[in-house]
């Protein structure tokens, strides 16, 4: 599977979306592209094919399948349904280099190395739930 060596802004992932696959809503399918570092498409096309209907949204709870299928692990770092673990400002901050899922109230942001790539900032002082760790499981492209 060719993985990315760059990663795309939230802009320009939305834009894909929107423009070529006639989709909103899917901040799940962002961050999975993110953590496996693959195309839009291929994570879109991965949903669909599990049942995703346009425009919905995601489900992060339910796709060990697409997971494993993309080479990557979601493990819970902290937090959970109903629990406050800071700010997203707050747990960007403290949170060690790597790839991370910060779930917030219907949304899903991906951090990589202390960074969000998603339309919700860095400095948000939006409350989040629940961190995941992201463990991949190809070889990192140099």
């Amino acid at each position: 599977m060719k993985r990315r060596t760059e990663f795309y802004t939230y802009e320009e992932i939305a834009k894909i979306g929107q423009r070529y696959y006639n989709d909103n809503n899917f901040c799940t399918v962002v961050a999975m592209t993110h953590a496996a570092k693959v195309g839009f498409g291929k994570v879109f096309n991965a949903y669909k094919r599990k049942g995703r209907p346009l425009g919905k949204g995601g489900w992060l709870f339910n796709n060990k399948e697409i997971q494993k299928d993309l080479g990557i692990t979601a493990e819970k770092y902290e937090g959970g349904l109903f629990d406050y673990v800071g700010t997203v400002s707050q747990v960007v901050r403290r949170l060690p280099k790597g790839a991370f899922w910060l779930l917030i109230k219907g949304h899903i942001i991906h951090v990589e190395d202390n960074v969000t790539l998603d339309w919700v900032k860095s400095n948000s002082k939006r409350r989040v739930n629940t961190i995941y760790k992201i463990t991949r499981h190809f070889e990192q492209a140099a």
